[in-house]
């Protein structure tokens, strides 16, 4: 064992954790048996063994077995199985990523509601309201509603104030911005997963005939920058990227044999959770001193979050695959891989990893 823990360390430079943090493996065969044989299967099953954060998979083609790796970090909250099974679905049932759009409609402007949209069979999930509530702090965020404590972060709406106090007859279009993977990669190798540098960011596109929004492209920027500290802030936002991994992982068993999860994409009750059909449009309006006297500022939209695709590349990391299935013992749901310090470059879960990038999507023009 030591020496696959010595061949891990080489393989995969950067590795660090937490002190305190537990490296754990799952067995979604043995989550099976349970689920199974009771209507009751325990919190070590629903929430994953207490995994934090997840870090890949391995593949055991003789049990047909999938193992998930994650970290169970020390105050955090773990992770739903419900979750994982509900992206799984999206993107190895339905083909589909993921989303939550909530788009305006011509009574919006009079009704001061919108629709919410869900694509990839999420509606009334815990997934669907995770990436709800996410989006809706993260339009916070956008007009200046939400102040993550101890973070002076200026907000989209705090840019296009500047620009009208400067310029109050330019009103620079609208914008749409929306989290997203920066560069994120699925790794792959005889039948190992990981999830490399799975950082967040922010983009922003100009919606109609505006060529360019300079506040929101200086809004994206200034929160791509500060996501790790915003996440610290906001469980919503960090909830995130937790979220993206689950997808990422969803994508990477795509082509593993069907039958070694048919009962997670076919059988298994995800339990429901509501989801709402409309969202109050959201709108801050202040009176503004500028150079041609006072003038109204009013900012307001929806919001969109989108999954984009997630990269495939070998990697040589087949030694984590030996670690997991050296070290497990029979008929066991979960059990620690014995190795004290592990996790992937880029992962941002590590204490203290400043300038990580985030995920996610919210139309804050007007």
């Amino acid at each position: 064992m030591i020496r696959y823990a010595a061949l891990l360390c080489l393989l995969l430079p950067g590795l660090g954790g937490a002190a305190g943090d537990a490296l754990v493996a799952f067995s979604l065969q043995q989550a099976e048996i349970r689920m199974k044989a009771g209507p009751q299967p325990g919190a070590e099953v629903e929430k994953l063994a207490g995994i934090t954060r997840l870090l890949g998979l391995v593949y055991d083609r003789d049990s047909r077995d999938v193992i998930l790796i994650g970290r169970a970090e020390a105050g955090q909250e773990p992770l739903e199985l419900a979750n994982l099974v509900t992206a799984m679905r999206a993107v190895n049932v339905l083909h589909q990523w993921p989303l939550v759009s909530i788009d305006p409609t011509p009574e919006t402007l009079t009704a001061k509601k919108q629709s919410v949209r869900f694509e990839g069979g999420i509606a009334n999930t815990a997934f669907a309201r995770a990436l709800l509530d996410a989006d809706i702090a993260l339009k916070g965020l956008g007009i200046g509603t939400l102040r993550p404590e101890g973070l002076r972060m200026p907000s989209y709406f705090d840019f296009r104030a500047e620009a009208a106090r400067r310029r109050p007859g330019n009103t620079e279009g609208s914008s749409r911005l929306w989290f997203y993977a920066l560069d994120p990669l699925l790794e792959q190798r005889e039948d190992v997963f990981a999830v490399r540098d799975l950082r967040v960011g922010v983009r922003a596109q100009a919606v109609g005939q505006a060529s360019r929004d300079e506040a929101a492209d200086r809004f994206s920027k200034v929160l791509t920058e500060a996501y790790d500290a915003v996440a610290r802030s906001v469980p919503e936002v960090r909830a995130l990227r937790c979220l993206f991994e689950m997808v990422a992982l969803a994508q990477g068993v795509t082509d593993l044999p069907e039958g070694s999860l048919s009962y997670w994409l076919r059988d298994y009750a995800i339990p429901a959770v509501e989801t709402p059909a409309e969202f109050g449009y959201v709108v801050r309006r202040e009176l503004l001193q500028t150079v041609e006297g006072i003038r109204a500022l009013e900012v307001g939209g929806g919001i969109q979050l989108q999954v984009l695709a997630i990269r495939l590349q070998d990697g040589d990391i087949t030694a984590l695959k030996e670690a997991v299935l050296l070290t497990r013992p029979a008929g066991t749901l979960s059990w620690p891989v014995p190795l004290d310090r592990w996790a992937l470059p880029g992962d941002a879960a590590a204490p203290e990893s400043a300038g990580s990038s985030p995920v996610s999507d919210t139309d804050a023009g007007r």
